[in-house]
């Protein structure tokens, strides 16, 4: 079976004031935590413009992410590893973000 490309996140704007909390909700594969992950750069955007507090996220370096991901909060419905990472990398991986 060969991949074919899937479009998980597609033409969203969304504008977020400062302090505002904001949920997603969604049917199960519909990109809830595609679209959270996009905005804590923790998955990369692979087409399209990421603008958050007016800055293009795809050009910010490694300090300027962990900075961005430190304004951002997340609370996960339950643990998830990242498929991408080994073990180590997973566990090395909040540590890399606080700026270890």
């Amino acid at each position: 079976t060969g991949e074919r490309a899937v479009r998980a996140v597609d033409q969203v704007t969304l504008d977020i004031e400062t302090g505002e909390i904001f949920g997603v909700i969604g049917y199960s594969g519909a990109g809830k935590s595609t679209l959270v992950r996009l905005v804590n750069a923790l998955e990369p955007v692979t087409s399209g413009r990421l603008v958050v507090a007016g800055r293009d996220v795809t050009a910010l370096g490694e300090s300027e992410l962990r900075k961005l991901r430190g304004d951002i909060g997340m609370i996960f419905q339950q643990f998830n590893l990242m498929s991408a990472r080994t073990v180590a990398g997973n566990v090395a991986f909040p540590l890399k973000v606080a700026g270890w």
